[in-house]
């Protein structure tokens, strides 16, 4: 009784004071146990909107529309679903011209859903 059991050094006594090995050990266990100390990565800076490149495509979109929508009526598409379609594109061009990156992010993921 009063004597604590250690795996690598037998027995010792309790309250007495940890040797040299002992002490690395423990260090090197704690050291074991931290989070790792190198830096994290900078972040990279989110590139802008090719606004020029958006306002091109957009306008592809209304040519590729309007070439097809003939089609579309005549394959029985409902009214609404055409009209809901041409007032999302006219809602994503608008956020386009006006440079507004999230309310075009918005209206692009409307306008295919």
């Amino acid at each position: 009784m009063g004597q604590e059991q250690d795996p690598e050094q037998g027995q010792k006594q309790e309250g007495q004071p940890l040797n040299q090995e002992q002490q690395q050990g423990q260090q090197q266990s704690g050291q074991q146990n931290l989070p790792s100390q190198q830096p994290e990565p900078t972040p990279k800076p989110m590139p802008e909107p090719d606004w020029n490149s958006l306002e091109s495509t957009v306008e592809t979109l209304h040519e590729e529309w309007n070439n097809y929508e003939p089609s579309a009526r005549a394959d029985g598409a409902m009214n609404e679903t055409i009209y809901d379609f041409e007032k999302q594109l006219i809602s994503l061009t608008e956020q386009i011209m006006a440079r507004n990156e999230e309310k075009t992010l918005t209206a692009a993921n409307s306008l295919y859903s």
